[in-house]
């Protein structure tokens, strides 16, 4: 039960204390750089300066088959890490090549001090679709009509067309990331890091509570086992007390019985030197010849 709990904390205590690489944040378009920022959970402003990060990267067609592509379309990254206040550290990638492909395949190896952490990517860079918008046509002045001092009758009035108010169309919302490609975070929005990086932790959180409860489920199993084996010794030792018991009275009526057979062992040499010493001698034939006979001789 000891070793079952020790070791639970300590897979707990490594999972809060290795660094953990969160979902990827887009920063840049289709026909541009490639910018990537990918936060970094659990670890100190003090291993920062330690970390040695490796990012390999790729661009993909899934039209094209091939690893003759991949290879073709290889990318290279610079990093950097950047901190927000002293607890909310990311890593932001920059390819030093334009993205070309509709996809890339990323792959990321942090080496630290707790340890190695690996993930990958994939990664489709968003589409940038610009809408024209309709310039607004002239407004006509309608004439102004001069005061006369005639007046004039509903029919000679002449009729002045209302004034014509062209609204340009309002622009299109951008469109929404897509599902399961990592969220996309548009440059300028206020917060935009922050509220990533907070939904990353809140992530890693519920995670961390999943893993209590399976560790809190094992250990409740290995007391039920451990009273299970507990009762089992106590009945295996009252088995051993009985059996102790029984081979305690099979010795004594053991005891008992050589005891009665050493006594009737001296019963019979007892018997034997009383019919010794009460021995009658035997008569011989001519004493055995009756009276009577003897007298007629």
């Amino acid at each position: 039960m000891k070793l079952i709990t020790a070791f639970a904390s300590r897979r707990n205590h490594e999972a809060q204390m290795n660094p953990v690489l969160g979902r990827s944040w887009v920063r840049s378009s289709h026909r541009q750089p490639l910018i990537v920022d990918i936060p970094l959970v659990n670890t100190c402003k003090s291993d920062i300066s330690r970390l040695r990060i490796i990012a390999k990267g790729s661009m993909i067609d899934p039209r094209l088959k091939g690893r003759a592509t991949e290879i073709a379309n290889h990318l290279t990254f610079t990093h950097t890490v950047r901190s927000i206040g002293n607890e909310q550290h990311f890593i932001r990638l920059t390819s030093k090549e334009v993205i070309t492909r509709p996809q890339v395949n990323l792959h990321v190896t942090v080496d630290g001090p707790s340890g190695i952490v690996h993930r990958s990517y994939s990664i489709q860079p968003r589409i940038e679709i610009v809408k024209k918008a309709v310039p607004p046509a002239p407004a006509t002045t309608p004439p102004k009509a001069t005061a006369t001092a005639t007046t004039a009758t509903p029919a000679q009035t002449p009729s002045v067309p209302p004034q014509l108010k062209i609204v340009p169309p309002a622009p299109a919302p951008p469109p929404a990331p897509a599902a399961g490609q990592g969220a996309t975070l548009h440059a300028g929005r206020p917060g935009s890091e922050a509220s990533s990086i907070a939904t990353a932790i809140k992530q890693l959180n519920g995670d961390l509570t999943r893993l209590q409860r399976l560790v809190s489920t094992v250990q409740h199993i290995a007391t039920r086992q451990a009273h299970t084996l507990e009762q089992q010794r106590y009945e295996m030792e009252h088995i051993h007390s009985k059996a102790r018991a029984v081979v305690g009275k099979a010795r004594a009526v053991q005891e008992s019985l050589d005891h009665q057979a050493k006594q009737l062992s001296t019963l019979r040499a007892n018997v034997a030197v009383l019919s010794d010493d009460f021995d009658v001698p035997q008569a011989t034939p001519a004493e055995r010849t009756p009276t009577g006979s003897s007298a007629k001789a």
